[in-house]
């Protein structure tokens, strides 16, 4: 549904000094508990931004003060306008709201109903068409339903007249026609005067896609032209010239101090050595006289240095990435077997997801499983995690592996417990479970949350952290990246290119799977 404040000018979002946090929250390093403190957006019409910025950032936050999930007078202060607007959130749950997909349109277009076909056609998922009447919305793959719910918003545009899309992490579960497609819808928008603003950590279609980033710094929000790639350099150059200021003004501070530490010094050193010296021949009243003159200049000296080091302007230390440590230490056997599928299907109903299937795995082979959205990857991989069985043909699984099992979205925890709490039912010593948080990126204060507060990065991470202390030896991986930030996802790169286990993978981050050193495709 689009509503909002109507723009009279090129502006489609205006924030101005917004400040704010969550009452309950102690997650905050800003002062007095704030998430964002004095923070600046503005988007023009016809511009496409991204915004970036680290797993509990605030992104997902700074999205629902946008669209008035989180309500203006719960602000701490500043102003928001945004214009009319559609809103795409993340994962939309589309089978919610029906059992099947004739029903969830015409609910979306109650009084218009030739606009069922134009969403699906719009969404480019015209082979869906016929089966509308009896297919299950719960039986689209995460691409398609991502594809629909834009769909939806795009065939109700010219009703709802929104200036600007505001999308989270739409390209989750896209594959490369998918991506090809929204990137086209969004330019199709933007060339009717619409504007954009996309919350993503797609590296690759950030660079394809978006005019400029915005990105989510210590509380506020930083501007920078260009792609993803464009931002990373703007950025490195930026923390670099943070780095040498910090460095210099340190540099300045140090001195200041070992100047007022060695006048101290001499200052004792020179009054206690002059009176050792000259009090058999001096009178003493002369002496103490001499002494505190000595002291007094000293004490000048001192004082002026000290004035320097108080009017020295802070330069506080830029802050660093976690350093992110992920490890899958497990081995497997050369040419063992891990699984054989010979002439496998699988259907749902009338419906077949794939057929004919010949597969055989030993380890550590590196397996990519590629194909559309809808094509049957997540459903191969539930399959060759033992979570679902084939329809047909027949299969053979190794004997004595211990397989890990990473599923798009869907993490196995407990949204009632914290992570900790989580953690602490396969590793028993407390400190052990916070050192695993740390290592993956979430702070204390993160790990002692609900898990239901996290937001989806955050609890990814909790899912790789359950992952690595099961040990596998075969790891089935489906769409990993998902809402992971980028330092993550690279951690992540790295610590499968070192494991010596068998690893199959379904994802469509090109990113991620070129560093994946895949010995094995096998396209649905």
């Amino acid at each position: 549904m689009a509503v909002g404040v109507c723009f009279k000018n090129m502006f489609v979002i205006d924030v101005k000094n917004l400040s704010f946090g969550y009452e309950s929250s102690n997650a905050s390093t800003l002062k007095d508990g704030l998430i964002f403190d004095s923070l600046d957006l503005s988007l023009k019409k016809g511009e496409i931004a991204g915004l970036v910025g680290p797993n509990g950032s605030g992104k997902s936050t700074l999205i629902n003060i946008l669209i008035g999930e989180i309500k203006k007078n719960s602000l701490k202060s500043g102003t928001v306008k945004v214009g009319a607007f559609s809103y795409l959130p993340q994962e939309a749950e589309v089978d919610h709201l029906a059992n099947n997909l004739e029903c969830f349109l015409e609910l979306k277009f109650k009084d218009e109903p030739w606009r069922v076909d134009l969403a699906l056609d719009i969404a480019g998922l015209n082979e869906l068409i016929d089966f509308k009447s009896g297919l299950k919305v719960s039986s689209l793959s995460g691409g398609q339903n991502t594809r629909l719910a834009l769909g939806v918003i795009l065939a109700r545009a010219d009703y709802d007249q929104p200036e600007v899309l505001i999308l989270d992490e739409p390209t989750n579960n896209l594959d490369v026609e998918g991506l090809i497609w929204l990137k086209e819808s969004l330019l199709k928008f933007r060339s009717q005067g619409g504007a954009v603003l996309i919350a993503s950590h797609d590296r690759s279609f950030l660079d394809d896609s978006v005019d400029k980033i915005f990105a989510i710094e210590e509380g506020r929000l930083a501007e920078y032209g260009g792609g993803y790639s464009s931002y990373r350099e703007q950025l490195k150059i930026k923390n670099n010239f943070k780095l040498k200021r910090y460095e210099s003004y340190m540099e300045v501070r140090k001195s200041l101090e070992v100047n007022i530490d060695e006048n101290r010094r001499y200052a004792d050193k020179v009054t206690g050595e002059s009176y050792d010296r000259i009090k058999h021949s001096m009178p003493k009243g002369a002496f103490n006289g001499k002494k505190r003159r000595a002291q007094a200049g000293l004490g000048r000296k001192i004082g002026a240095t000290h004035s320097k080091l108080e009017q020295l302007e802070e330069v506080k230390r830029p802050n660093k990435d976690p350093e992110i440590d992920v490890r899958f230490e497990a081995q497997i056997p050369k040419a063992k077997l891990i699984f054989k599928i010979e002439s496998g299907g699988k259907s749902f109903g009338s419906k077949s997801v794939f057929k004919n299937l010949d597969l055989e795995v030993r380890g550590p082979s590196r397996v990519l499983i590629a194909g559309k959205n809808g094509a049957g990857k997540s459903t191969l991989l539930n399959i060759l995690a033992g979570r679902d069985t084939l329809s047909g043909g027949d299969s053979q699984a190794g004997e004595d592996i211990n397989i890990g099992y990473f599923s798009q979205d869907v993490y196995g925890l407990d949204d009632h417990k914290s992570a900790v709490e989580e953690l602490s039912l396969s590793e028993k010593k407390l400190s052990r479970c916070y050192t695993l948080c740390i290592k993956i990126g979430l702070d204390k204060e993160s790990a002692d949350k609900k898990i239901g507060d996290l937001s989806r990065g955050q609890k990814a991470k909790l899912g790789f952290v359950k992952l690595m202390l099961s040990q596998p030896e075969v790891l089935i991986l489906d769409e990993p990246t998902n809402h992971l930030d980028v330092s993550t996802k690279e951690a992540i790169e790295e610590a499968l290119v070192k494991f010596k286990g068998c690893l199959i993978v379904a994802s469509h981050d090109k990113y991620f799977v070129d560093k994946l050193k895949i010995s094995k495709a096998v396209k649905l």
